[in-house]
């Protein structure tokens, strides 16, 4: 049902503005807070860190829940946006601050707010080739 309002809303929002945006990646999510659903812009995520069967939304310093792997949510991401850094997190392109050496190959992310996150070595090209063109 929840997939079925925010299609509603989506296309109410296209005929309002009049124009066609792509579809392919999401821009909400519905979110289950208390009795009561909410919508998330994506672009409001600063990371998304895997919790089992659920991906934690990290938005500022609050978080939701949001029953769905990672790998299905990954995909359905602007990869122009997010990108995977580690095997349980993605991360929001315009949040990163900086990079810096860790342990065994490993880098730190610092965020915008000053949170860090673990950059696995084997993804560590892969951010690195994305910040280069995203910031120039």
């Amino acid at each position: 049902m929840s997939g079925r309002l925010l299609a509603l809303l989506e296309e109410r929002e296209t005929e309002r503005t009049g124009s066609k945006r792509e579809e392919r990646y999401l821009s909400r999510l519905m979110i289950k807070a208390s009795s009561r659903m909410m919508l998330l812009k994506v672009n409001e995520i600063d990371f998304i860190e895997a919790d089992g069967n659920y991906a934690k939304l990290h938005v500022g310093r609050k978080t939701h829940l949001l029953r769905e792997k990672m790998n299905d949510l990954e995909g359905r991401l602007d990869p122009a946006k997010f990108v995977r850094i580690h095997r349980s997190v993605i991360v929001n392109l315009e949040r990163i601050k900086e990079m810096h050496p860790h342990f065994n190959g490993d880098y730190v992310v610092v965020l915008e707010d000053g949170r860090e996150l673990r950059l696995s070595r084997t993804r560590r090209e892969q951010l690195e080739a994305r910040l280069r063109i995203d910031r120039g």
